[in-house]
């Protein structure tokens, strides 16, 4: 059976720390961390990351 689009897609996040928005994988291997201080943005969790940051929307491609 077919997909009719990816399953997957890049997220725009808030840091709720530093407030740095950054854009990331939904569906990440591993944590993923903001890149000015450090707090964790998204936890990996064996499919779609539990969103630790504030999600801001989709990044249309």
């Amino acid at each position: 059976m077919a997909r009719d689009g990816p399953t997957s897609q890049f997220i725009e996040v808030k840091c709720n720390e530093c407030g740095n928005e950054q854009t990331v994988f939904d569906k990440p291997a591993e944590t993923v961390k903001c890149l000015v201080c450090d707090d964790v943005l998204l936890k990996a969790a064996g499919g779609r990351a539990t969103i630790e940051g504030e999600l801001l929307g989709r990044v249309d491609g």
